[in-house]
């Protein structure tokens, strides 16, 4: 249960706040929203991960005490430590970035001056990733990056089989899906080399991504694209509606199972409406 603050927590005087700017009604706004957010249980963990960290640093910037800014690191660490340290990472890629510091000035000394304490939290997360898993990931990622372009499409398909059997050789090394706990921020690149795949591998494989996005290891939008996929393969409609042909250069939306219904099942796993996706890739809706 996210820690509860009241306007009483924000009476704080910290002296470096005379010489710096401080908009109230936007870090009150923030906070408002975000909490409104992570206590919504209609909204997955995975739309909740940037909400956190918005609370987390709009109650630095309200004054809270430090008890309560404490208790807050720990609660959204605990529901979504990989994206909350790599947050935290990102502000320390430049040791002074004077753009954060004029939008989050509090925010931004108060992790300066905390920083010993949530790194040795971050570094033991990122102590835990393999380094040569990693390696690996990125070599096949690399070799993807090929699909779509007419001149390597022989090439690919056999870059593809190729990486088929290094992520089957990594499943069954590890015995589960590679995804944040072990590679970070590559955590799609298996799914990658799934979705790619023949049918039969999709099918093989969905098991992994289904117990990876149970335990929060990867995002659960792979799992959707990776069903429609695999219903597209058996030429059945599909549920999501991610999925679509080209016929005479035109992208075609491949059929979907409930129409009415797929923006409600599209937000359950973090994809935003249907119309919107069909707009920024160009896809035509026949059905």
């Amino acid at each position: 249960m996210v820690a509860q603050v009241d306007d009483a927590s924000f009476i704080q005087y910290y002296p470096f706040m005379d010489k710096l700017p401080h908009d109230y009604t936007y870090y009150k706004t923030a906070f408002n929203e975000t909490k409104e957010i992570i206590q919504d249980s209609n909204v997955i963990w995975k739309e909740k991960e940037y909400p956190y960290w918005r609370y987390f640093t709009a109650n630095i910037a309200l004054l809270a005490p430090d008890s309560i800014i404490k208790e807050i690191w720990n609660v959204a660490y605990e529901n979504s430590p990989y994206s909350f340290c790599d947050f935290y990472s990102w502000i320390f890629e430049n040791r002074f970035n004077s753009e954060y510091l004029t939008g989050a000035p509090v925010a931004y000394f108060y992790l300066h001056h905390e920083k010993p304490y949530f790194d040795s939290i971050c570094n033991a997360l990122y102590s835990k990733y393999d380094s040569s898993l990693i390696m690996k990931m990125r070599i096949i990622v690399t070799d993807d990056h090929g699909r779509g372009k007419r001149e390597l499409n022989q090439l690919q398909t056999s870059r593809d089989s190729i990486n088929q059997l290094k992520i089957t050789s990594i499943l069954k090394s590890l015995g589960k899906y590679p995804g944040r706990s072990s590679v970070g921020q590559l955590q799609e690149v298996a799914w990658l080399v799934i979705q790619h795949a023949p049918s039969d591998y999709q099918k093989k494989y969905l098991p992994f991504i289904e117990k990876a996005v149970q335990s929060k290891d990867l995002d659960p939008k792979y799992l959707a694209y990776t069903i429609d996929r695999i219903n597209m393969g058996n030429n059945v409609p599909q549920i999501y509606g991610t999925q679509y042909l080209q016929e005479n250069n035109i992208n075609v939306l491949y059929p979907v199972k409930d129409l009415q219904n797929v923006d409600a099942l599209r937000k359950s796993v973090g994809l935003g409406p249907l119309k919107k996706y069909l707009e920024e890739i160009k896809i035509v809706l026949k059905q």
